[in-house]
């Protein structure tokens, strides 16, 4: 019995460890949409120094990020997705 669930428990880890690689290499994909966002976040976010009347909170700025990524238009071509959803966010927030 304990050989079986330990053959159990191996297995549940080796497709552990796969799903995780592929979702760290799935993650790394979208880096350079991260990237744009916190350009955008800190460049907005700096807009306070200039007149208090340009502050955004990072909840603002979380909502229309995650509404861009649903609204922009669907690829399945992984470059063309990303530039969609640096566009369309770009694009909302100016």
């Amino acid at each position: 019995v304990s050989k079986v669930t330990s053959e159990q428990i191996q297995t549940a880890l080796a497709e552990a460890e796969k799903a995780e690689k592929e979702i760290d290499e799935t993650r790394a994909k979208y880096v350079p949409v991260a990237f744009r966002g916190s350009t955008l976040f800190f460049a907005i976010s700096d807009l306070s120094l200039i007149d208090p009347m340009y502050q955004y909170s990072l909840h603002w700025f979380t909502q229309l990020f995650v509404s861009g990524i649903s609204k922009a238009e669907a690829s399945d071509d992984l470059h063309q997705r990303l530039t969609n959803v640096n566009d369309f966010v770009t694009y909302s927030l100016y």
